[in-house]
Parts: structure tokens; sequence; C-alpha cells
């Protein structure tokens, strides 16, 4: 069954352009991106094997340009030496999920944001699935309870569950 929003369920948003975000010496940036309200966004490059992660800085501020409405600021990169690491991102609380898809293995990882730890994504489990290309996209429920990954080369949405007696 096939369901559309009519005209009458819509809100008034309105989004305004400020600002570009961008890396030299980058393959895919921004193939996925994802954000947090206290560490800031994170962008993937699945071409380089790096997530970057970006802060903002509000005008007025040490660090703020004094031409701009908004900024960002470099922060760190996470590199993971898998192929196509950053292809696609999730997030929910402290929960982030950055995917690693290829057709030969896939990798999952799960981690945990730290604001106060010199490294802000820090991994708590790798999912490793042979011979099948998952993660081209990839959803967490707000409970953190349920993973959901895409493998668009099967047409298939592979689902986890989160073990309660971990």
């Amino acid at each position: 069954m096939y369901c559309c929003l009519g005209l009458e369920d819509q809100k008034d948003l309105s989004y305004k352009y400020v600002n570009l975000l961008k890396q030299s010496g980058t393959q895919n940036f921004g193939n996925s991106v994802v954000y947090d309200k206290d560490l800031g966004v994170y962008v993937g490059d699945p071409g380089a094997k790096t997530v970057y992660r970006y802060t903002y800085v509000k005008p007025g501020t040490i660090g703020a340009a004094l031409d701009t409405i908004n900024t960002y600021q470099y922060k760190e990169s996470v590199y993971v030496n898998t192929s196509g690491f950053g292809t696609a991102m999730a997030k929910s609380d402290d929960v982030i999920v950055i995917t690693s898809p290829n057709s030969s293995n896939s990798y999952i990882y799960i981690g945990v944001l730290h604001p106060s730890s010199h490294k802000s994504f820090i991994v708590q489990q790798t999912i490793s699935i042979s011979s099948k290309r998952v993660g081209d996209a990839v959803a967490l429920s707000g409970d953190k309870k349920w993973l959901y990954l895409s493998s668009t080369s099967e047409a298939k949405v592979y689902v986890y569950r989160l073990d309660d007696n971990v």
C-alpha cells in the first residue's frame, strides 16, 4: 500500500543556506552525514576510508570568522583501513553506526560518542558480514534497540536487535 502526504499535512519549514563544509584531499566527501549536538557534524568519505568531525563555532567567539554568519571548525578524523568506511552513518543519542560495505566483506562499526575523550568515536562492536555487500544505508531506532542495514545489490534489509543479555 502506498501513501503520500497531502498539502494539508505540511508544516511551515524554511531552511536557509548559511555555510559550506569542505575538506581538501578527499575522494567522496559528504557521502554520509550525521549530527550530534555536543560533538558536531560527522562527514563520511568512503573513498578515503575516513569520517571527519567538525564543530560549530558561534560568531564572535575565538576561532569564528569575522565575515560569516556561521562557521565550522575541523576537529578530528576517524580512519579505519577498510574499503568504504563512512559510506553510511546513523546516530541515536550517544550511539553511532558507521558502515563499510564491500562485496567480499562488509563491516559495521558501532561505537559510542565521548565528548570528554580525546577521541569522540570509540568502537564498541564490529559486525563482520562475509561475502555480502551490506551497509549501503543504515538506520538506528530511537531507543537504540534496532539496527537496519540495507544491501542494495541483494534488494534486502538486514535487521539486528540489541542483545539485552550483554
